[in-house]
């Protein structure tokens, strides 16, 4: 998959400064977490101008956990369900989800895989250029657009939300990829700070293909957090 893009707007984009000091970046995951894996691994070796200060998880059995923990970083579950059985709701699990993430104070927050719509109980205490999510398609520059301009110059549709993997897969397109933005309220359509496009393959399933764009965002997710921390002149520890 070849890389595409470029970082977004700029008034969504702090001015260069010189902070002299890593960056604390939260990350919030559900899964197996390898994506997670990436970002651990390009800050340990200054890939990153930041530290993991904290993974975050709305499910006690992920598997990233288990990474965080060997990385000697803290791991943290709340369980939306167990809000709920308490008599909360999903805005209350998302007042708590912000809670636990303002007590690391975060530069940045990305989540990598994290399979829970924030409302605005959350995003309402945080800038909206300090969250970023990882989402395995391509989206558009423009976000109001329902097609995306390839490389090549042509066109294809835009999947946002659940399972775009197979959305992708189940249209027919000749081509999709990764995708790294600024999150809002409107679902996948904060603005692209970066993107890596590749074919789908006539024999792909959507495990092949989901492997294949996993693999792409490893590459991506990494770069992309490092620039824009970067522009926003943190700088790797010594």
């Amino acid at each position: 998959m070849n890389p595409v893009g470029h970082l977004g707007a700029p008034a969504l984009i702090t001015t260069t400064r010189t902070v002299s000091r890593p960056a604390r970046l939260v990350v919030l995951v559900s899964g197996s977490g390898t994506n997670l894996q990436a970002l651990l691994d390009a800050c340990a070796c200054g890939a990153i101008p930041g530290q993991i200060v904290a993974v975050v998880s709305n499910r006690a059995s992920a598997l990233a956990l288990e990474r965080a923990r060997r990385a000697g970083v803290p791991a943290v579950t709340l369980s939306l369900a167990e809000v709920k059985r308490s008599g909360g709701t999903r805005e209350d699990f998302d007042r708590r989800l912000a809670e636990a993430v303002t007590s690391y104070h975060p530069d940045l927050i990305v989540m990598a895989g994290f399979m829970h719509i924030l409302s605005a109980a959350f995003l309402d205490r945080f800038a909206v250029d300090s969250i970023v999510n990882i989402h395995p398609a391509l989206l558009p520059h423009d976000i109001e657009a329902d097609t995306v301009r390839l490389a090549d110059g042509s066109t294809s549709r835009v999947f946002r939300g659940h399972d775009a993997v197979a959305q992708a897969l189940a249209s027919g397109v000749g081509d999709t990829g990764a995708s790294v933005h600024f999150v809002t309220l409107d679902i996948d359509r904060g603005c692209v700070l970066s993107r890596q496009e590749g074919p789908v393959e006539p024999s792909d399933t959507v495990d092949s293909l989901r492997a294949r764009i996993q693999e792409a965002e490893h590459r991506l997710a990494p770069q992309a957090v490092a620039q824009l921390l970067r522009q926003r002149g943190f700088v790797s520890s010594d």
